[in-house]
């Protein structure tokens, strides 16, 4: 902020690649929403195909990503750990479409926020839309 009360922003390039994206990106809203935060959760999109789950370190730009051969996540959701105190101590929930021959269409997969790696999957042999957008409400 300026001294006379004005602000200024620039832009950083944060994550990029060839043909890569970062969408719908969630933080620990919870506690950190008009805060500075450092982890950020996006689905990650290869030419437009939704495929994989991405965290991404704001400040270092380190990144850690969750991928399965065939599998299109939706948008990730952080649902924090009841009296959490590290910023990614909770779990990432996205709902994943497998149109794959021989396996089920579709799962919920929840992530360890911190790594994501697999905590566990609710297989459902019901087809789900893929979806952009979810919501957790406590």
């Amino acid at each position: 902020m300026w001294a006379d009360g004005t602000v200024w922003l620039e832009p950083e390039v944060l994550f990029s690649g060839p043909r890569q994206a970062f969408e719908f990106p969630q933080i620990n809203y919870k506690k950190f929403s008009m805060k500075k935060y450092t982890y950020a959760y996006a689905l990650g999109l290869n030419h437009f195909i939704p495929d994989r789950i991405c965290k991404l370190n704001v400040k270092t730009k380190e990144t850690w990503v969750w991928q399965e051969p065939d599998s299109y996540p939706s948008e990730p959701i952080f649902v924090a750990t009841p009296n959490a105190v590290d910023e990614d101590d909770g779990v990432i929930l996205t709902v994943v479409v497998t149109p794959g021959a021989g396996q089920r269409p579709a799962y919920l997969l929840i992530l360890n926020a911190k790594d994501l790696t697999e905590v566990a999957r609710a297989e459902v042999e019901t087809i789900i839309p893929v979806t952009f957008h979810g919501m957790y409400k406590p």
